[in-house]
């Protein structure tokens, strides 16, 4: 990526790793020092990193990452949760292999990921399920019931993380991805952990907000 940029034209870059970005993010407004939990849930994977924070600095003490605990894989809940609601003309004609289906079940993952988004904002949302041409309700208990195997396997990477690191309690957890405005991450952080968690306003871009945010020189970027 640097490389590329020079080559683009642009000034020299430094990279900043996503958790040190989206402390710098929360420093920004809240300067504190302890340790820090960045607990990362985009649409592709889970990443978790426990850090410290001291005047020196920001240090990376352990990480962890789950490719099969993103908003993909809750997505997958949601078509399931479709699923089981249909008729047995329907599951047919949902599992029929026809090619025009592709099309079909491309729009139903785009529903689905819609639906979650909703989900986070209201109780119950209608989606529109192409393959059995109508639309089925779905609920917020419906997602929380389906998504709660894979958060909580989300708080068992994290707790590895911290136990590795030799961290008994973390002094902040920061939430962040797109997928953290789903009210169930915060609860289920708050429940493992006994702490309130942060979550910032736009948790899909706190990271590209914090590494835009980090002072860099010459030799890289300046320790927050």
């Amino acid at each position: 990526l640097a490389r590329a940029a020079v080559e683009a034209g642009m000034p020299p870059v430094a990279l900043v790793a996503d958790p040190v970005a989206a402390v710098t993010r929360f420093l920004a407004r809240e300067p504190f020092t302890g340790h820090v939990v960045v607990y990362d849930l985009g649409g592709g994977a889970f990443d978790v990193t426990a850090m410290t924070v001291a005047a020196a600095g920001v240090s990376i003490r352990g990480a962890d990452s789950l490719a099969d605990a993103g908003g993909l894989d809750l997505d997958a809940t949601v078509i399931e949760a479709l699923r089981a609601g249909l008729r047995p003309a329907e599951i047919a004609a949902w599992d029929a292999p026809q090619a025009a289906n592709r099309f079909a079940r491309l729009d139903l993952w785009h529903a689905a990921r819609d639906a979650r988004e909703e989900l986070s904002r209201q109780e119950s949302t209608l989606v529109a399920v192409p393959l059995a041409g109508r639309t089925i309700e779905v609920t917020r208990a419906d997602l929380d019931r389906a998504s709660r195997p894979i958060l909580d396997r989300t708080v068992t990477a994290t707790r590895a993380v911290l136990q590795a690191a030799d961290i008994v309690r973390p002094d902040r957890i920061l939430l962040v991805g797109g997928v953290a405005r789903m009210p169930l991450v915060a609860a289920t952080v708050h429940e493992a952990f006994g702490l309130e968690p942060t979550v910032d306003d736009d948790p899909e871009l706190a990271i590209a907000s914090g590494a835009a945010a980090t002072p860099v020189t010459a030799t890289g970027p300046v320790p927050v």
